[in-house]
């Protein structure tokens, strides 16, 4: 018998649109949802300043779409190394850009397997390091920021982008679970119950034996990503990282709200900005050291 919380989140997927989010697609689609998503990075890019940039670092590059359009942003030759944990989506990503042309002297893109934790780049390696849709993910993010420092030059920047843990996708199971916000009206428990309820349900209706099986291993690796890989981060904290730990100046922010809230003024308001920010971003200088 499922809890009474399951059956309230199966009950409003009933009633709920489905997010604009990839599921169950093919890596090439995927890269190219990254693609096509990656508007509030690309201003933050334009934000830090394309003056003298040799060098960038697309950190947490998963399968390639947003250093695609990082590539494309740029108005002059940049060396772009493009670096994930998983070398599958290293090897997606090599796939994807030779697909759409993003090879030679002049575009092509380096490729890194590493973890953030310790990263296999020598000190001030780059002008720019990007990483979007990723600090939540990052089991030590403070340990994170200070190895990004390590890696960035003194006048380079890190534009960073990641969803606030109040945020109304925060739980990253939108893909099969629809209430926004429920990361914070259920247990962890209960969400993880669901979002393997809900793919059993969306298997069920699906005539292919094989279709159906690769629905409940979607759902399956949500609930696994869920677990392992989603923590807890908001605005506030972030900004005490960089005060207490000197790594960081915040030299502009950027608030993307949800659907019709996506430029609202009132989101960079404190009491506005960790619940109804989709993705917070910032530009980011060295702190002197």
């Amino acid at each position: 018998m499922s809890s009474l919380g399951v059956r309230l989140l199966l009950a409003a997927n009933r009633i709920l649109p489905q997010p604009a989010l990839p599921g169950q697609v093919d890596p090439f689609a995927y890269a190219q949802w990254e693609y096509d998503t990656s508007g509030p990075v690309v201003r933050l890019w334009h934000r830090a300043g394309t003056g003298g940039v040799r060098s960038a670092l697309d950190l947490g590059c998963g399968l390639g779409g947003k250093t695609h359009r990082l590539v494309e942003a740029c108005d002059q030759p940049v060396a772009w190394t493009a670096l994930d944990i998983a070398l599958d989506h290293v090897r997606k990503a090599e796939a994807y850009h030779q697909r759409v042309g993003l090879t030679g002297r002049e575009r092509g893109v380096a490729k890194l397997v590493g973890d953030v934790a310790s990263l296999p780049v020598a000190d001030a390696s780059f002008d720019r390091i990007v990483t979007a849709d990723t600090l939540e993910h990052f089991p030590q993010p403070r340990l994170a920021l200070q190895e990004m420092r390590r890696c960035l030059r003194d006048d380079g920047r890190l534009i960073l982008l990641f969803n606030p843990w109040g945020s109304p996708r925060g739980s990253h199971l939108g893909d099969l679970i629809r209430l926004p916000w429920c990361q914070l009206l259920f247990s962890r428990q209960t969400l993880q119950q669901a979002t393997l309820a809900a793919g059993e349900r969306r298997a069920a209706a699906q005539p292919d034996p094989q279709e159906a099986a690769a629905t409940n291993a979607f759902a399956k690796s949500l609930v696994d990503h869920f677990v392992h890989h989603v923590h807890p981060t908001r605005v506030a904290q972030f900004r005490q990282w960089l005060k207490d730990d000197r790594t960081f100046e915040i030299e502009s922010e950027l608030h993307v709200g949800p659907g019709p809230l996506r430029d609202a003024s009132f989101l960079r308001q404190r009491w506005a900005e960790e619940w109804l920010t989709a993705s917070y971003g910032a530009v980011l200088r060295p702190a002197a050291r």
